[in-house]
């Protein structure tokens, strides 16, 4: 049987290892690569380069994704563990869902227009998929007043 040769350890290197540390040049900026408070600072320069003018865009973001995605989640698995049929509301509301966030998209003036387009085209393609599914579910929907879990 063969045996694999022995491995060097990483910290045992046959040449010193002092040799002098390089610069990161970043926006004009040069930054020694062990200065972890001048990458911080560089980093929140970068991150606040484009204050809102106001906060509706954050917080609207905020509301998406932490009551609006879980609400559609929940009426989806509702509907399905009842009788493994798509959500009519459900569908309705994620294609709000995505209809908010591409205006929320197009309107975020942090970013440019590639990064802006590269943010928007999976949600256009959320919508063709949920137009889609839309085919297949409006012809078979029906609501039953006495099983309330039906017109979900």
């Amino acid at each position: 049987m063969l045996h694999p040769p022995p491995r060097r350890s990483l910290s045992s290197s046959p040449q010193p290892t002092k040799t002098k540390r390089k610069s990161i040049v970043v926006r004009e900026t040069s930054v020694p690569s062990g200065s972890f408070k001048q990458l911080r600072k560089m980093v929140y320069q970068v991150t606040n380069s484009k204050p809102y003018a106001n906060d509706a865009i954050p917080k609207l973001v905020v509301v998406l994704n932490t009551f609006l995605n879980p609400l559609i989640g929940v009426l989806i698995a509702l509907r399905a563990s009842y009788d493994g049929r798509i959500s009519l509301i459900g569908i309705s509301l994620r294609i709000l869902y995505f209809g908010v966030f591409i205006l929320v998209i197009y309107l975020d003036a942090r970013f440019e227009n590639m990064e802006r387009w590269a943010r928007l085209v999976p949600k256009l393609f959320g919508i063709v998929m949920i137009g889609v599914q839309l085919l297949g579910v409006i012809p078979n929907y029906h609501c039953d007043t006495e099983q309330p879990l039906t017109c979900v």
